[in-house]
């Protein structure tokens, strides 16, 4: 098991089994409150059940902002993942005395195990894509006084500020009431999406929000993607695939959070101490759709050789390939490349190739030999090097610890 080193905390002994006397039963009680939606976690949890069970299984669908029972306080069982959504929860988790795995992170606490998607990572993992992309201005829609929405937000920000470029924030809760409430949100919504300088990057919280967001672009006579590019979170293909255009998403592997959770739970279980500090997930990439299927680049010659490296990168060309693909000298393609995004011609393709790499490394099995040959890299060894210079591990370092803590290369 490995977690980031972001936090520290004290090493603590409540939330130890057993919990209520005994020994740990053959067959452990397990509560699941788990969004009704995200059943790919459900997924996981039930594939680390069917390799190491059995456990018996109490499923509790939830709402998003629904709060546990509270005849969890006399509840006979042995263990509980879930989903803390205020104090008063996190208090009757800790109440119970049960080993217990959090998913969300909406409280964070030393004392309970928290298993979560990096969200800083995800607004980094966003802006790369749109700056990539060729854009320069930014926008960030999502719920206030989130603290994962926060995250995203401010590493979303934090890297369009570092080249150059500007980035401006719409935030509204989720939940809308009154029967003209959904129309005043999205003709607000609206609004601010006509102000907004273009052509505009903009990241929304998850995809709910982002399918929210396009609808409004529509209201608002605001073309997609050729004004705003609008990239969401989750990749949940139903959602995606419904809104007009097909929204890109920044990919989460949902069910590897669940098995994660499962796994950390089963050694609660066994005794062991829980961490102090979250677990984080690194996103896989984006799942890039109609919604960002643009380049935003005045320069038609350099938004083709983009388009070519985008294409191509994987296939083992080099600069001399995409040179035969523009009508510029070396020298000219290298400053205007270096103008605009801020490196190299060959930079942008090796870290397409590295990009590549991550990908498959947390979303297969494949041979670390055989994903270097896909990716483009000419050897095993020399991934390797890239690897440990760019990410800072081992390829098979990085695929070990699921990309926790680690940064996606840019690309």
């Amino acid at each position: 098991m490995v977690t980031s080193n972001r936090a520290a905390g004290r090493v603590i002994t409540r939330n130890q089994p057993p919990a209520r006397g005994g020994r740990r039963r053959a067959q452990p009680r397990i509560a699941l409150f788990l969004l009704e939606s995200k059943k790919d976690l459900l997924l996981g949890v039930a594939r680390y059940v069917r390799e190491h069970g059995p456990w018996r299984l109490f499923l509790q669908p939830t709402e998003a902002e629904e709060a546990m029972p509270q005849w969890l306080s006399r509840w006979e069982g042995d263990g509980i993942i879930g989903r803390i959504t205020n104090e008063a929860t996190a208090e009757l988790v800790l109440g119970t005395g049960l080993p217990f795995v959090d998913v969300r992170g909406a409280v964070r606490r030393s004392e309970i195990p928290l298993i979560r998607a990096d969200d800083e990572a995800v607004g980094r993992v966003a802006a790369e894509h749109l700056l990539e992309r060729g854009f320069k201005h930014f926008a960030y829609y999502g719920p206030p006084g989130e603290m994962w929405s926060d995250d995203r937000r401010d590493e979303f920000a934090s890297a369009a500020t570092a080249v150059g470029g500007t980035c401006q924030p719409f935030e509204r809760p989720w939940l809308v009431t009154g029967p003209t409430g959904w129309d005043q949100a999205e003709e607000e919504l609206a609004g601010w999406l006509r102000d907004l300088p273009k052509p505009a990057g903009v990241l929304a919280a998850s995809d709910k929000f982002g399918q929210r967001l396009l609808a409004a672009a529509r209201r608002a006579g605001v073309k997609v993607p050729e004004e705003i590019a609008v990239v969401g979170v989750d990749d949940d293909q139903a959602t995606c695939e419904v809104c007009d255009p097909p929204l890109s998403s920044v990919r989460l592997d949902a069910e590897r959070h669940g098995y994660l959770a499962a796994e950390l739970l089963d050694r609660l279980l066994s005794g062991e101490r829980p961490p102090t500090a979250p677990i984080l997930l690194q996103p896989a990439g984006v799942h890039t759709r109609q919604s960002t299927d643009i380049l935003a680049i005045d320069d038609p010659v350099i938004a083709g050789a983009v388009r070519f490296i985008r294409e191509n990168a994987c296939a083992g060309i080099g600069v001399a390939d995409v040179l035969r693909e523009v009508p510029l000298s070396r020298s000219v393609l290298q400053r205007r490349f270096r103008r605009i995004f801020g490196r190299s011609t060959n930079d942008m393709i090796v870290e397409m190739r590295l990009r590549r790499a991550q990908e498959l490394l947390i979303g297969t099995d494949l041979p670390i030999a055989r994903i270097a040959e896909i990716a483009g890299f000419r050897y095993q060894r020399y991934l390797g090097a890239v690897f440990r210079k760019k990410v800072g591990v081992t390829p098979f370092h990085y695929r070990r610890q699921g990309g926790a803590g680690r940064s996606p290369a840019k690309a």
